[in-house]
């Protein structure tokens, strides 16, 4: 790594606010079961669709 890139990368960490949660993304073959699996964590479903399901 040159020293330019890391006065680069030093200069994005210092600007860029950190978040305070993480936002998973994970693939699912079967929604109902997702649901029902993640529901055992006190997730419920907001959004649904035929290719796309959020928890929350």
């Amino acid at each position: 790594m040159s020293r330019g890139s890391a006065v680069c990368h030093h200069w994005f960490m210092a600007s860029t606010p950190m978040l305070e949660s993480a936002v998973p993304d994970l693939p699912s073959r079967n929604f109902d079961a997702t649901k029902a699996f993640y529901g055992g964590f006190g997730l419920e479903p907001v959004f649904r669709d035929v290719g796309w399901m959020i928890l929350t």
